[in-house]
């Protein structure tokens, strides 16, 4: 029933100590929705997640909009979503992609490889 989650550990040491964190796959998707959410133009992901809805979705239902896959501390991110009619497309994409990789290696110390964006709809707003 439920899936496995998946986590990376990031190793490290600070202070004499051995630092051990465990970022889950779902916990990745969650701040990559929310980064891009963020961005003008993009109406919402292809679930239908907005950034007014986000906070009530389970990282489950992301999963329909979102595919993360991290491996050796490095992160490889697709993301569907819908784009406000009237703005440009590769230019709201660069702006998606510049805005999850930067928040996802702030606040997870993995380095984002790859970021695909698939368009699959224009909304009229």
């Amino acid at each position: 029933m439920d899936e496995k989650l998946q986590y990376e550990t990031i190793e490290g040491v600070e202070n004499d100590d051995i630092v051990s964190v465990r970022i889950s796959d779902d916990a990745v998707a969650m701040v990559t929705a929310i980064a891009t959410l963020e961005v003008e133009g993009v109406h919402c992901l292809s679930g239908g997640a907005t950034a007014d809805a986000l906070y009530k979705l389970s990282a489950k239902k992301l999963k329909s909009s979102i595919k993360v896959e991290v491996q050796d501390n490095a992160v490889r991110i697709s993301i569907l979503l819908v784009i406000k009619y009237g703005y440009n497309i590769p230019a709201v994409c660069s702006q998606v992609q510049s805005r999850v990789q930067t928040s996802v290696e702030n606040m997870t110390g993995l380095k984002v490889e790859d970021i695909n964006i698939r368009i699959t709809g224009v909304e009229m707003v």
